[in-house]
């Protein structure tokens, strides 16, 4: 092996994020694993923990949750049964670098985001009613209809 090959294999461990979908970013952390596990599995223990951490901190936030969530019932979960958990919820939410992108939980999160983007933007007024209006004056009856 090439001197600093290692090292430079546990930099871009360490600095993996995900920038295009999931499935890439699993392969790449999987083959960087792989590859330091082969060259010393004694430190499996602190390498896996590492990546553990790497990965969920390079995930999207609703990732996050979702796999933090899943760490609370099983919390011996191995890196890469955490992998194929995150490739299980990306199959029914496809989540890109910004999140998931198909399905409830992607429309949720989506308007969570677009609620909480904008810290600076100044309040919504509050709708005006008239005082004088009866609850009968603001009803909309759509006429039945017409039948053949």
């Amino acid at each position: 092996m090439p001197d600093g090959f290692l090292e430079q294999v546990r930099g871009l461990l360490l600095n993996a994020k995900l920038t295009t979908n999931l499935a890439d970013f699993l392969t790449r952390l999987r083959l960087y694993m792989n590859i330091l596990l082969a060259e010393d599995p004694s430190g499996r223990t602190f390498l896996e923990a590492t990546a553990k951490v790497v990965f969920l901190q390079g995930c999207p936030d609703d990732l996050q949750q979702l796999l933090k969530s899943d760490q609370v019932s099983n919390p011996n979960i191995t890196f890469f049964d955490m992998c194929s958990k995150a490739e299980g919820f990306d199959g029914i939410y496809a989540f890109g670098p910004r999140g998931a992108t198909k399905g409830m939980f992607a429309r949720a999160m989506n308007n969570m985001r677009s609620h909480t983007s904008t810290p600076n933007s100044a309040p919504t007024p509050p709708p005006v009613f008239d005082p004088m209006a009866m609850e009968i004056d603001n009803i909309n009856i759509d006429p039945p209809p017409a039948l053949s």
